[in-house]
């Protein structure tokens, strides 16, 4: 059966391999609270666990199953200066993420050869707040793959 720790443990050494020290990456941690939220960073990031479905594959091998995994990284950003720059921080991160999991450098979409295949990316927006001096945006970003298992 599937191990989903290795998945998770390869998506979170991918995105530090490829992504500068500016953001704080996290595997199944709390997403921080506003008021503690790394304001140095560029961005906080955290992976997941999501639903997974186990397909019956109809070929003689010693890895029966097919499994449809999803797999979600929730990306977070502050600006103290205006909801606009935070705007722009959020889709500069979304995009540093995208870009380094579909990278060379990620073993062609593979997730360092722990999934079969990344099928797709769902983004979708869900964080906008703010307080009295700073703003908060944020994505998940919900990868679609299979693996053989």
């Amino acid at each position: 059966m599937l191990n989903y720790k290795n998945i998770t443990q390869a998506t979170e050494t991918l995105l530090k391999a490829q992504l500068s020290d500016d953001y704080l990456i996290e595997r199944n941690t709390k997403r921080p609270e506003s008021s503690y939220f790394p304001a140095q960073k560029d961005g906080w990031i955290g992976i997941y666990r999501k639903p997974r479905i186990y397909e019956a594959a109809y070929i003689t091998s010693n890895q029966p199953w097919m499994v449809q995994i999803q797999l979600s990284v929730e990306v977070m950003v502050v600006s103290t200066l205006s909801a606009e720059d935070c705007e722009d921080k959020l889709m500069d991160a979304e995009n540093d993420v995208l870009t380094s999991l579909a990278s060379r450098e990620t073993a062609y979409r593979n997730l360092g050869g722990t999934v079969a295949h990344i099928k797709g990316y769902e983004v979708e927006d869900t964080l906008d707040e703010q307080d009295d001096q700073r703003y908060f945006q944020g994505i998940t970003i919900t990868i679609l793959a299979e693996v053989r298992a």
